[in-house]
């Protein structure tokens, strides 16, 4: 068995990774311990959680601790009593909890819902999953083979499997439409905060034409820059080729001039 192992994802959510005992083969939600504080705050720090900067954002990790498990997913022990997940349909099984990335994004969503000022960024990704993910389940039929037994196949990828392939994605899915709708609940004046109002067609246009006109006066400039510097370097080599010619051509008279000085007296006559 194959597994990768993250840091502080032995204390995952939905799971008995804060001290508790489960035995092998563990199914539903088992019953756990209570963690301590240590465990506890390796658990807030591996959802990219700062306790002491970010403790508005406790709440995200207190949730994630107590979901479940995704369909499919088993909760497991080893030999050395450590906690991993197994996925009966793919064969999978790792250390991680298979809910850990969603609960990470939805840190990010707080962070980026508090700095834009409004939900309106999150609720267009969300739609556009959602949209996606439709999308993509529409390839999956269901289908009954000879002896009667329910399996469902996808006729894009011609993969078969005998378990529902929407109950994990809607799980995920409505996962995190729970967590932005309590995420509303507790900051009611940014969820009440109406979009930005798109701009006309007319304006986008205008905007359009601003920027290309920026563009090709940058364009322009560094032109008429780039032409400065080539004629600057042009001349400049020039006049180095015309000195060197000068203190390299034939010079006759080099060494047969000499210089006289001559001054004349009050009576005229030279000294």
């Amino acid at each position: 068995m194959t597994m990768s192992q993250t840091a502080g994802s032995s204390f995952a959510p939905g799971t008995t990774g804060f001290g508790s005992i489960a035995s092998a083969g563990t199914t539903g939600m088992p019953k756990r311990k209570q963690a301590s504080v240590v465990e506890m705050l390796e658990y807030v720090k591996s959802l990219n959680i700062d306790p002491i900067r970010e403790a508005d954002m406790l709440w995200i990790a207190e949730e994630a601790f107590n979901a479940p498990l995704p369909p499919g997913w088993t909760e497991h022990q080893d030999e050395q009593c450590r906690v991993y997940f197994h996925n009966s349909s793919t064969g999978e099984s790792t250390w991680k909890h298979p809910m850990d990335d969603l609960f990470r994004e939805i840190v990010d969503y707080q962070r980026r819902v508090v700095e834009v000022g409004g939900f309106w960024q999150i609720e267009d990704e969300i739609a556009e999953q959602e949209e996606n993910i439709r999308k993509d389940l529409a390839d999956w039929m269901e289908l009954f083979s000879e002896d009667g037994e329910k399996f469902f196949y996808n006729k894009h990828t011609e993969e078969s499997r005998f378990d529902d392939p929407r109950m994990a994605v809607y799980h995920v899915l409505y996962a995190r439409i729970k967590m932005v709708a309590r995420m509303k609940e507790r900051f009611p004046i940014l969820a009440r905060q109406p979009r930005p109002e798109e701009p006309t067609e007319a304006e986008k246009e205008l905007r359009r034409r601003r920027e290309e006109d920026r563009e090709h006066y940058m364009s322009s400039l560094l032109k008429i820059q780039t032409w400065g510097r080539v004629l600057l370097a042009k001349k400049k080599l020039q006049r180095a080729r015309e000195k060197a010619i000068v203190q390299k051509g034939p010079q006759p008279l080099r060494g047969m001039l000499r210089l006289r000085l001559e001054r004349g007296g009050t009576t005229g006559a030279r000294q």
